[in-house]
């Protein structure tokens, strides 16, 4: 998805100040699209982070849980 619409955004006429000249809804709309992907960019990048943090916390969750039984003892 990103390449097509790549096409569009680096096109300098996307621009929503100089959309915003011709029609305020269609500035809205190119903002809104380069916000998306601006969003879709950020997310596949921390996305992979985000879970390799839960498997982390996962991990020692139980490596904390063995501990304690070892303690317990």
């Amino acid at each position: 998805m990103r390449r097509e619409v790549k096409v569009y955004i680096d096109d300098p006429d996307f621009d929503p100040d100089k959309i915003r000249t011709k029609s305020a809804a269609a500035a809205g709309l190119s903002a809104w699209v380069i916000n998306i992907v601006s969003f879709y960019e950020v997310y596949c990048e921390v996305e992979p982070k985000r879970l390799a943090l839960e498997k982390a916390n996962a991990e020692l969750k139980a490596a904390r849980d063995k501990l304690d039984i070892v303690n317990r003892q």
